[in-house]
C-alpha cells in the first residue's frame, strides 16, 4: 500500500501534462524523454483540409520491453483520432477543423522512455494554394476542353468522309453494272442488226438471182 503522501505524487505525476507549439515548417524530427507515468503533449496547428503525417518510435529498452506507452492523436475537440500501444508507428490525420492537434505519449511504465516523432509530408490545403492550384488547373481544363472538342469535330468529319465513301462506291458499283448490262445489251442489238441484214440481204439477192 501507497503512503498518502506517495499517493498524492504518483496522482500528480499521473496527471501531469506537458504541452508545446510544434512547428512543422521549421522542424520535422524531435525526440525527448518521458519519465514514467508521465503525459507528454505536442500541439500541432492545423487547418481545415490539412492532413497531418507521421511516425514515432520509443528507444529499446530491454526493462521497458513489457511496459506500454499510449501514443494519440486529439483534435480540437479532444476526440482520439488515433490511438496506438506499439513500440513504433506512423499516423496520417485529416484535419476537419481549424485548432490545435494535441499529439500525447503517455508513459505507463516504471522506466523513462525516450520518443523520435516526425511529422513528415503534412499537406496543407490553404485557401491560398487552392487559388494557385485552381488558377493553374482551370487553363488545363479549358485546353482539354479544346482538345476533345476538336477531337469530336475530327470523328464527326471522319464519320462524315466515311458515310460519303460508302455512297459513292455504291454509286460506282451501281454505275459500273449498268455500264455492264447496256454493253451486253449494245453487242446483243449489235449481232441481231447483223444477222437480219445479212438474211435480208441473201433474200434480196435471191430474188434477183444474183446468187
Amino acid at each position: 500500500f501507497l503512503s498518502s503522501k506517495e499517493a498524492s505524487e504518483l496522482q500528480m505525476a499521473t496527471t501531469k501534462t506537458i504541452c508545446m507549439i510544434f512547428l512543422i515548417n521549421t522542424v520535422s524530427s524531435i525526440s525527448f524523454n518521458v519519465d514514467s507515468q508521465e503525459k507528454f503533449c505536442l500541439g500541432e496547428a492545423a487547418n481545415d483540409g490539412d492532413v497531418l503525417v507521421g511516425t514515432f518510435k520509443y528507444n529499446q529498452n530491454n526493462n521497458a520491453k513489457l511496459e506500454s506507452v499510449v501514443m494519440s492523436v486529439k483534435d480540437t475537440f479532444k476526440n482520439t483520432k488515433y490511438e496506438s500501444k506499439d513500440e513504433s508507428g506512423s499516423f496520417s490525420i485529416d484535419a476537419q477543423k481549424i485548432g490545435i492537434y494535441d499529439i500525447c505519449f503517455w508513459n505507463q511504465g516504471r522506466f523513462t522512455r525516450s520518443v523520435t516523432l516526425e511529422l513528415k509530408n503534412a499537406l496543407k490545403k490553404t485557401q491560398h494554394e487552392n487559388k494557385i492550384k485552381k488558377k493553374h488547373i482551370e487553363p488545363l481544363q479549358q485546353q482539354m476542353e479544346n482538345v476533345l472538342n476538336s477531337a469530336k469535330h475530327l470523328r464527326n468529319d471522319l464519320e462524315y468522309l466515311k458515310q460519303r465513301e460508302w455512297e459513292s462506291r455504291n454509286i460506282n458499283e451501281s454505275t459500273n453494272a449498268r455500264v455492264i448490262w447496256f454493253s451486253f445489251l449494245s453487242i446483243f442489238i449489235f449481232i441481231i442488226a447483223g444477222v437480219v441484214k445479212v438474211v435480208y440481204l441473201k433474200s434480196f439477192f435471191a430474188k434477183k438471182k444474183l446468187i
